[in-house]
C-alpha cells in the first residue's frame, strides 16, 4: 500500500516515521558513508524533515518498504542548501518544480521485494505529481539510481554531471506523465508476473 502524508502527518504516524528515518541511515550513512548527523537513537533527520515537505510511503501492515520526501523548490531545496555550484547553474529553472530527495527501501528485503516496493514507489509519485501540479520533478542521485528507475519504466532528463565524494553524480529531471505512467506500469506488471512465477516454481519443488 502507497500511503502520502504531509509532515504533520508523517509525525503523527510515530512507528512509521521512525522506521523510515532509522532505515534512511541504514542507507545513506551506513551503506553510503555520508556524513549525516544521526539521533541519539539512529535516525537520520535533517532540516527539510519539517512543513512544506511530503512523504510518500510504501509500506505493508505498518512496515516501511521504500519511501522518498517530495518538496517544491520554492519552500526551500536541498539541492541550493547542499550544491551551491549546481544551484547557480540550474536554480532558475529548478525554482519552478518539486524535489525529490531521500528515496530508500529498507533493508533486508530480497531483490524482488524491493523491486515491487519501488515500483510501487515511483508509479504513486508520477500520479500524485499530476495530481498536485507538480509534474516537473528534479533529484541528485547517483547514476545507478536514475538507470535503476528508467529500468522501471521512468526515463530521466539528466541536466548536469558531477562529482561528490570521488563519485559521479548527476541532477536530473523526471516529469510526471501519462506515458511515464503507464510504461511504469508496464514494467511492474513483469515484475509481478516474474514474482508470481517464482513463487509457483518454488511451491512445485
Amino acid at each position: 500500500m502507497l500511503t502520502i502524508l504531509d509532515h504533520a502527518e508523517f509525525a503523527a504516524r510515530a512507528d512509521l516515521a521512525s522506521a523510515v528515518h532509522r532505515d534512511r541511515a541504514a542507507q545513506f550513512v551506513r551503506r553510503h558513508r555520508w556524513p549525516l548527523d544521526l539521533t541519539g537513537e539512529g535516525a537520520e533527520i535533517d532540516g527539510f524533515d519539517a512543513p512544506g515537505t511530503e512523504y510518500l510511503v510504501a509500506e505493508r501492515a505498518g512496515r516501511h518498504l521504500a519511501s522518498l520526501r517530495l518538496r517544491r523548490a520554492a519552500a526551500g531545496s536541498m539541492a541550493e542548501a547542499a550544491f551551491p555550484a549546481i544551484w547557480r547553474r540550474h536554480g532558475t529553472a529548478l525554482s519552478g518544480m518539486s524535489e525529490v530527495t531521500r528515496l530508500c527501501s529498507a533493508p533486508g528485503l530480497g531483490g524482488a521485494a524491493c523491486r515491487e516496493a519501488i515500483a510501487e514507489l515511483l508509479i504513486g509519485l508520477c500520479r500524485h505529481g499530476r495530481r498536485s501540479g507538480q509534474e516537473r520533478l528534479f533529484g541528485i542521485v547517483y547514476p545507478g539510481v536514475a538507470r535503476a528507475i528508467a529500468r522501471d519504466g521512468w526515463q530521466a532528463e539528466r541536466l548536469d554531471s558531477f562529482e561528490t565524494g570521488g563519485r559521479e553524480t548527476w541532477l536530473c529531471r523526471w516529469d510526471c506523465t501519462a506515458e511515464a505512467d503507464w510504461r511504469l506500469q508496464e514494467c511492474a506488471a513483469r515484475l509481478a508476473e516474474r514474482a508470481a512465477s517464482a513463487r509457483q516454481d518454488r511451491r512445485a519443488a
